[in-house]
């Protein structure tokens, strides 16, 4: 398991029993307002974890997807993805979800 350590925050990749964690704020309405998906259901969060895992075995590998980790108390505030969109070109996309409890304390800056 990869595992990235900064000042303020590891990142880990993610695992199954995330989903409760991940579910805590994938079930806010405030947290999906603007995004194509939620608020989840816990089958619907529980769902997006399964597909995270399959997808980090597919082979070449385009989807990497992290818990972000405080490191003062070990809690998950939220989560990171890196998507390669095309190889040959080298462009993908980053994406982040902060839970509201850690909105304006600097984690996604």
């Amino acid at each position: 398991m990869k595992v990235f350590n900064g000042d303020r925050i590891i990142l880990r990749e993610i695992v199954g029993k995330d989903w409760h964690d991940i579910h805590t704020y994938a079930s806010l309405p405030e947290v999906s307002r603007f995004q194509p998906w939620g608020p989840n259901t816990e089958e619907d969060t529980k769902a997006f974890v399964n597909q995270i895992l399959n997808d980090s075995k597919v082979r070449p590998r385009t989807r990497y997807v992290y818990a972000i980790i405080e490191k003062v108390d070990n809690n998950m505030l939220g989560s990171c993805e890196l998507n390669i969109r095309d190889f040959p070109n080298r462009t993908g996309e980053v994406a982040y979800i902060i839970h509201p409890d850690y909105w304006g304390k600097g984690y996604a800056t």
